[in-house]
């Protein structure tokens, strides 16, 4: 394990206790990774290292698949994501080969518990509220669902 990792493990591990969930149920075998649901939606919890033009960064990376891209209407879909990217505070729709995210990510210095909190709170309501409200509008099957 990674000990400069350990205090960022402790607080989101403390953060997902306060939602009432045992973080011990939650954690993967991967270091560093939880999945949790939160109402119909999953949610992806991952202390995460990334490359970008800034160098590398760890970062805490919350993410929840949506909906697969929709066949109809990806103009209009597409426009209702940005316009709802802009209603957010942190968090953000993005799309990753076809299917529809619901993503936040920050980097890990200065985390705290009641910061973390409030992501997963925050986090958790968007991705339970449109998991099915883009799903019912643009006419998709629930994500993981088989076809009919």
């Amino acid at each position: 394990m990674d000990e400069k990792l350990k205090p960022y493990l402790a607080i989101v591990e403390a953060a997902i206790s306060q939602l009432k969930i045992d973080p011990v149920q939650a954690r993967t075998e991967s270091q560093g990774l939880w999945f949790l649901r939160r109402g119909s939606a999953s949610v992806e919890v991952k202390i995460n290292t990334v490359q970008n033009i800034s160098g590398t960064r760890r970062i805490l990376l919350l993410l929840s698949k949506i909906m697969e891209m929709p066949h109809n209407n990806r103009e209009i879909f597409l426009s209702t994501l940005l316009e709802l990217n802009f209603q957010f505070v942190g968090e953000k729709f993005c799309r990753y080969e076809d299917g529809i995210y619901l993503v936040l990510a920050r980097d890990i210095e200065g985390l705290d518990v009641a910061e973390v909190h409030q992501m997963l709170t925050s986090f958790g309501l968007v991705a339970d509220r449109f998991d099915d409200s883009l799903r019912e509008r643009f006419g998709e099957k629930p994500s993981g669902q088989p076809s009919s």
